[in-house]
């Protein structure tokens, strides 16, 4: 499957109405290529320090806690330096008093390709942060694993 250019930035455009339509705060950035949208929109300065797990580096970018929904939404970044499948879904949350979560919803693309990164946005129902998400996915070529473990401040 080709994901040229319009693609990607479908997918872009989607991650990034999500983490608008959740209250995080983001910076709007006019562009100068007239084929390109006329602006673009990207989450502030990441809360973490990048982790890296072999071909695949991930940044807390932002964490969400919605009180009318009693959820966590928690916002990574993620890049690639080989082709990898990303699991937002199979996510999981361990809150400080131990409880873990499972995802229940993730906006995500299901594969990265090298030298690209994506924004995946993931929802903890019923978790506070002040935790850890355990995030995983898997090298395409030979399917090792590359979870990681990211602190997601109070």
């Amino acid at each position: 499957m080709n994901y040229g250019p319009p693609m990607k930035r479908t997918i872009a455009t989607l991650a990034l109405a999500s983490v608008a339509a959740i209250g995080i705060p983001t910076l709007t950035l006019a562009s100068g290529d007239p084929e390109a949208a006329p602006s673009t929109t990207l989450p502030v300065a990441p809360l973490g320090e990048p982790i890296t797990s072999g071909s695949m580096t991930v940044t807390l970018v932002d964490r969400y806690y919605s009180t009318a929904a009693s959820q966590l939404v928690v916002v990574l970044e993620v890049t690639a330096t080989e082709t990898v499948d990303t699991g937002g879904y199979s996510s999981v949350y361990v809150g400080p008093d131990g409880q873990q979560v499972e995802a229940v919803d993730a906006v995500e693309p299901g594969e990265l390709f090298p030298g690209a990164t994506a924004v995946v946005v993931m929802v903890f129902p019923a978790a506070t942060s002040g935790g850890n998400v355990m995030f995983s996915a898997y090298t395409s070529a030979d399917y090792n694993d590359l979870g990681v473990t990211i602190p997601v401040p109070a």
